[in-house]
């Protein structure tokens, strides 16, 4: 199993998925998990700063919308996605992001 976590591999990802280039990529909230399946999964999260607000969305994405964080709980998510953003809220919150 291949896993992508490094800073360079966000750089690469999020360029081919978006189209943005984004600058200091910083990890705020991670999840492990064991799916139903018995496959172990975790997730990383990160916050960057784009260079530009002009998205391409590859071949993989139907959509895209931006939004500040607190319009993201009215919306439908997983739960591990949405228990992200609250991190974020938090850290952003007390300064620490």
């Amino acid at each position: 199993m291949l896993v992508q976590c490094s800073p360079s591999a966000f750089l690469r990802e999020t360029k081919e998925e978006t189209g943005l280039d984004i600058m200091a990529p910083r990890v705020f909230h991670a999840i492990a998990r064991k799916n139903a399946l018995g496959e172990h999964w975790t997730n990383i999260y990160f916050f960057a700063y784009a260079a530009s607000d002009e998205v391409k969305i590859s071949w993989e994405h139907d959509e895209y919308k931006w939004i500040v964080p607190e319009e993201f709980e009215g919306m439908q998510a997983s739960s591990r996605i949405k228990e992200a953003i609250r991190v974020f809220i938090q850290l952003r919150d007390d300064g620490k992001i």
